[in-house]
């Protein structure tokens, strides 16, 4: 089968990695633009287009979609299907030139999750499985016909790094079955809107720490949101970045919310009900590090350190 690949970030080059070991021929490869960076002015390409560079694939680069150029150049290469994967919204126009159409692969089980951030999204609720989900794109977000779906644990200690990892092992499986029953018109699947639920952009103000909340739900910010961009708390009008976390059964009264702590060589946060253990922090500036040398460094007596609310 002929396929155009679609896709920015690392989490699509597994992807493309995967479907360049198969049969199947990859005619053109779809990404943003390079950026001009520098004094030398020099040009940044994506991930996927730095892979398909050194694979020799067939780079279009996408500045927009009104560009006719890109549009006659798809239309040559003839292909029977459009494979997407961390990309943007594509016109009708361009949707119809496959064959059999364009498949996405999204990071969790259709309906739940609908977005840009189900991964995220799915941490942060503490859910305990997600999946990964191929479907038919259509002209609403995330809204086609289910072709195949991979459903996966969420253990205790995931985050958002060793998650997509999962997506990106699962998601590579699944794209490869997905395409090898693709001819077959009959095994589409309607999503059902009873189970709809929406992952929206992150904002940043959603990385903020509020330790009026339970430790449970600042737990699972902190696993969303690490690495990168990190949840974090202010101390001095500077960011701590909180990078790894445990949570405790250790009672935290309301004196002691919104404070840093060093007790019995561990370093806890009051937040609501109980205190939550700090395993990995980053100061701002600073390298990441374990949080008991950063803790000391810091020289926390023994009322502690309040953060700064905002």
């Amino acid at each position: 089968m002929k396929i155009v690949f679609l896709g920015n970030p690392n989490v699509s080059v597994t992807i493309l990695d995967s479907l360049l070991k198969t049969k199947h021929e990859i005619v053109g490869v779809v990404s943003n633009s390079p950026k001009i960076s520098g004094r030398g002015l020099k040009k940044s390409y994506t991930p996927v287009g730095v892979y398909a560079i050194n694979n020799k694939l067939e780079l279009l680069c996408l500045s927009s979609f009104k560009d006719e150029k890109l549009y006659k150049a798809l239309k040559k290469l003839n292909p029977d299907l459009f494979i997407v994967v961390a990309f943007k919204i594509i016109p009708q126009k361009f949707l119809n030139l496959p064959k059999f159409g364009a498949i996405n692969l999204h990071a969790s089980l259709l309906p739940s999750y609908r977005g840009a951030s189900p991964i995220q999204y799915a941490l942060l609720n503490g859910d305990k499985k997600t999946g990964v989900t191929t479907f038919l794109i259509d002209d609403k977000i995330d809204n086609g016909k289910i072709i195949m779906q991979k459903e996966f644990k969420i253990n205790d200690n995931d985050n958002y790094e060793s998650l997509i990892k999962k997506v990106e092992s699962h998601g590579s499986d699944l794209v490869i079955k997905t395409i090898d029953r693709i001819a077959n018109k009959n095994i589409y699947q309607e999503q059902n809107e009873n189970y709809i639920s929406y992952a929206p952009k992150i904002q940043k103000k959603m990385l903020l720490i509020n330790c009026f909340e339970n430790s449970n739900i600042n737990h699972n910010k902190v696993r969303a949101f690490s690495p990168t961009p990190g949840a974090f708390v202010k101390i001095n009008k500077k960011r701590l970045k909180i990078l790894k976390t445990r949570k405790t059964s250790i009672k935290s009264p309301k004196e002691n919310i919104s404070k840093i702590f060093i007790k019995k060589n561990k370093v806890l946060i009051g937040c609501s009900e109980h205190f939550l253990e700090l395993l990995e922090v980053q100061f701002e500036g600073k390298k990441k590090m374990n949080a008991l040398n950063w803790a000391r460094g810091m020289i926390i007596g023994s009322k502690g350190i309040l953060l700064n609310e905002s």
